[in-house]
């Protein structure tokens, strides 16, 4: 068996700034599949996948029909929320 994608060098820049969440957000106005975005940013498909998923709004038009559009400040805005669960847990809270 050939493990191919094994590598050895270290994960870095895991997370997506909010200057790439950006570059995200022209590169979709401009109709650029996801597999473009994830080659010129040098991240995962799969990760481009989920910022995609997670910053996508629904929007409503003059004529009141509804649309999705990925919103760089709504994904930017979600992983600062989901952040705030990172760390140690509180000591106290365990105490009982």
């Amino acid at each position: 068996m050939c493990q191919g994608n094994n590598t050895t060098e270290l994960l870095k820049n895991k997370h997506l700034t909010e200057r790439q969440r950006y570059t995200i957000e022209d590169l979709l106005k401009e109709v650029r599949d996801a597999e473009y975005i994830a080659n010129r940013l040098g991240k995962g498909l799969r990760t481009i996948e989920r910022e995609i998923k997670r910053g996508t709004v629904t929007l409503r038009n003059t004529n009141l029909r509804d649309y999705k559009m990925y919103c760089a400040d709504a994904g930017q805005r979600v992983y600062a929320e989901n952040s705030k669960n990172k760390g140690p847990m509180l000591k106290v809270g365990k105490d009982h």
